[in-house]
């Protein structure tokens, strides 16, 4: 996943000429280059799904393709990943409602609430944090796709995985590796369509987890699961657990 860090907004000005509207000043949203929200005034935020790249040449949500997210909260994180369930109505939708490139380069993209709180007080139409839908465990699973190297537990959102990818798994860090990656499948099945919350809580640097080594066309080490007492828990990125509940800090 991409944090999102130094976030900035600029003023800039769109021509919608071609479609006789004249100039429209903006606001867009930019982090060290990459280009985030391109009119901020134009998104529909109340959506469940959030067009966040307007078409440039008459600012109409849907004129344009693409650029779409789902926006969702997770303990102390607002995440910015791909609009899933939009894209998976039929074939057109996949190209239709798929998500920007900063998302299609970097996977899924997160502020820490801080952060996105410090941009609320510049910009209010970005909705509260309070009010945006937290994350559901089988949401959690589609990031966890998203980010396994090699579609190893198949593409995102969807149940199709290749087994003959598990070839790629040479060694682990304990147990075996075909043992291993089948653990990973069970889990993410079990949860696939769990749609209670899901909270992404920072992994503590002598916490007890598996690593997975590929070898493929190049060799890759995979940080999977966590070993909590009884149960096998996802690690996301090297970065974060994924917990089956509620944050244990939230109102």
């Amino acid at each position: 996943m991409w944090k999102i860090e130094n976030p900035k907004f600029e003023e800039i000005t769109l021509d919608f000429s071609s479609s006789e509207q004249g100039k429209f000043p903006a606001t867009w949203l930019v982090s060290e280059g990459v280009e985030i929200i391109n009119a901020i005034e134009l998104i529909e935020w109340e959506d469940n799904v959030i067009q966040v790249f307007v078409c440039d040449h008459c600012g109409t949500v849907r004129c344009a393709s693409g650029g779409w997210i789902t926006l969702r909260s997770s303990g102390d994180l607002v995440l910015l990943m791909p609009a899933y369930e939009a894209m998976n109505e039929d074939s057109w939708s996949q190209t239709e409602f798929s998500p920007p490139y900063f998302i299609r380069k970097n996977g899924a993209a997160y502020f820490d609430k801080q952060i996105y709180e410090s941009l609320r007080e510049q910009i209010t139409e970005l909705p509260k944090f309070e009010k945006i839908k937290p994350l559901q465990m089988r949401e959690a699973m589609w990031l966890v796709q998203l980010n396994a190297p090699l579609q190893i537990l198949g593409e995102p959102s969807t149940l199709e995985i290749d087994r003959r990818k598990f070839d790629f798994a040479v060694g682990a860090s304990e147990g075996e590796a075909k043992e291993i990656i089948k653990e990973a499948e069970q889990l993410l099945r079990a949860n696939f369509e769990n749609q209670s919350s899901a909270y992404l809580r920072r992994l503590s640097q002598n916490e007890e987890s598996i690593w997975l080594f590929l070898d493929a066309a190049e060799f890759i080490d995979w940080q999977v699961v966590t070993l909590s007492p009884g149960k096998y828990k996802f690690v996301l990125d090297n970065e974060f657990v994924i917990e089956n509940g509620d944050f244990p800090n939230s109102d």
